[in-house]
């Protein structure tokens, strides 16, 4: 049994960080990485991008090059899956038997492709895209001048879709929902996006139940609810990402779709902590409980945690932050957008270039910046402060979202 220190369970972006950010503070004990894949801690973003379009090679996507690690003294395990966590005694039990005992550990076991339950999804080229086996498959598989059906309009289904119209595949994609990214842009946005890929060759189709796959090996066809049929020599499910908590629910961990964790990322275990996606938690700033998906949330909560085991002052909250890279057109997100807010859009979408300002109580409470990082940056610092703005203040581009203008007495 190995001597207590730092186990981190899920070598993504969050454990990595985490990792490393205690090896930079000097940390004193030891420190354990345990990941499932065969791969070094790696980026997941340009998997459905340049992984797909194969103008990125697995060595571009490591957080850090692999001999970092044990540069570093890190022990990265990979290939290895933790089946019990021991809380009162303090261990984690690995899929080979061993045990390694923890003074505190760190649960990042991110999440996984949520499942389509309906006939066909076992057939030959029927994919999901989270990891790069995934991408590489989805890759191989992809016939020129192919046919792909996606199934879900969110960022992964539309970034894919993109990807695979600009190599001329002819792409569908098929969603439940009344537009494209409906859970998490506002209608604006949603109507932008969803003409930007049609102009692009993109066949988008809402409203769409899928109910089966069609083919008697292989996948020949997607098939709706209402009979309709889509013809298909690959198809993409990707209809959102369910939180991996059955570890820290085994070991008796408070889950809520996500481990939940306090301001400083610890579970309802004093000495377990965990971050990225698969945590719920209160978000400082907006005071609402969140399963945030992202590449921030994810090295913020890493941050914290490193913070707190090295008695550190805790790192300050951030404005959740996203995007989305399609064709040429990057799409930055601050705040949470809700159906509540008022919209308020600052520039003309015609011009390819504009934001969607999301107020509330005079003040901004969420952007969407498309093309336009300034407004990003400056509107991000605008939510954080909560200062009240004049709405007519926002529309007018002469002015910078930050500082705002003095409102009228």
């Amino acid at each position: 049994m190995s001597d207590a220190g730092v186990v981190i369970v899920g070598a993504g972006l969050a454990g990595a960080t985490v990792a490393t950010g205690l090896a930079q503070a000097g940390y004193p004990g030891t420190i354990t990485l345990i990941g499932e894949e065969a791969y070094a801690p790696y980026q997941r973003p340009p998997l459905s991008k340049g992984v797909i379009n194969g103008e990125i090679g697995v060595d571009a996507l490591l957080v850090k090059p692999e001999s970092y690690y044990a540069q570093k003294q890190i022990q990265l395990i990979k290939g290895c899956r933790v089946q019990s966590i021991q809380a009162e005694e303090c261990r984690v039990r690995l899929d080979d038997g061993e045990q390694l005992s923890y003074s505190s550990l760190v649960l990042s076991t991110g999440s996984r492709p949520r499942d389509l339950p309906i006939k066909g999804v076992g057939l030959k080229h029927v994919f999901s895209l989270r990891g790069i086996d995934d991408a590489q498959a989805i890759k191989d598989a992809l016939p020129e001048k192919g046919r792909l059906v996606i199934v879900g309009a969110g960022y992964v289904g539309l970034e894919l879709a993109a990807s695979c119209v600009k190599q001329g595949l002819d792409v569908t994609v098929l969603e439940r929902a009344g537009r494209v990214m409906e859970r998490s842009a506002s209608p604006q946005v949603s109507e932008y996006y969803q003409s930007m890929h049609e102009a692009a060759g993109v066949k988008v189709v809402c409203n769409v139940n899928v109910s089966a796959l069609q083919g008697e090996h292989q996948v020949t066809a997607v098939e709706a609810e209402d009979g309709l049929i889509w013809p298909a020599d690959v198809v993409v499910i990707g209809i959102g990402a369910v939180a991996n908590t059955e570890l820290a629910q085994k070991a008796g961990l408070k889950c809520d779709d996500g481990i939940v964790i306090d301001d400083q990322c610890r579970s309802s275990h004093a000495n377990i902590f965990a971050a990225g996606d698969c945590t719920r938690q209160i978000h400082a700033l907006l005071q609402t409980s969140l399963r945030l998906e992202s590449v921030q949330n994810a090295t913020a909560q890493a941050r914290m945690i490193v913070a707190h085991i090295m008695n550190k002052p805790a790192p300050r909250s951030e404005v959740p932050w996203f995007w989305s890279d399609q064709f040429d057109v990057r799409l930055q997100i601050a705040g949470i957008v809700r159906p509540d807010y008022s919209p308020v859009v600052r520039g003309d979408p015609a011009s390819g270039s504009f934001t969607v300002l999301h107020m509330m109580g005079g003040r901004l409470q969420a952007l969407e910046a498309i093309n336009s990082p300034m407004d990003f940056t400056l509107g991000k610092r605008l939510i954080g402060e909560q200062l009240p703005v004049n709405p007519d203040s926002l529309i007018d581009e002469s002015i910078p979202l930050y500082p705002p203008p003095a409102m009228p007495k």
